[in-house]
């Protein structure tokens, strides 16, 4: 189980690294960029209507006294920003899945699996008139032609 864990992590991870930008079609590059502008300009409306609302002290605030000089910071105590950083560093994912990236076949690729298929005998010609029935689908397309 793990181990079949550990083969499809490395072949996703050696995916990765075949994978060039240039070769990246972007399907949806806009609409990520709109979600992104209006993501932020929600946040940005957000962190001003707090400043402009900022509420004064009474009922709602408690007073602490204030901590000892002698008492020492805790050596975990910047780990309450780990959630952060990982939303954060998650960013950039969400906008490139967003965005649909996909590539395309190259010629090479394209001209091998053209080159296989007009060795074989499973050719097909495209027909020329409206399929309706379950038959005539199976008629054209399951049937081998010979040349």
């Amino acid at each position: 189980m793990i181990q079949a864990l550990l083969i499809a992590l490395r072949s996703t991870f050696d995916e990765w690294l075949r994978t060039r930008w240039r070769d990246l079609q972007f399907a949806d590059a806009r609409t990520a960029l709109l979600v992104f502008v209006v993501l932020a300009a929600i946040a940005i409306l957000v962190l001003f209507a707090r400043a402009m609302l900022g509420t004064r002290a009474g009922r709602t605030h408690l007073t602490l006294p204030s901590l000892l000089p002698g008492m020492r910071r805790s050596p975990l105590a910047l780990t309450r920003h780990l959630p952060l950083m990982l939303f954060v560093a998650g960013l950039p994912f969400f906008g490139i899945a967003l965005a649909d990236p996909h590539t395309g076949f190259t010629r090479e690729e394209v001209s091998l699996v053209y080159n296989r298929l007009s060795r074989t005998h499973w050719k097909r010609k495209l027909p020329t008139v409206a399929m309706l029935s379950s038959s005539a689908i199976g008629e054209t397309y399951l049937r081998p032609v010979d040349y």
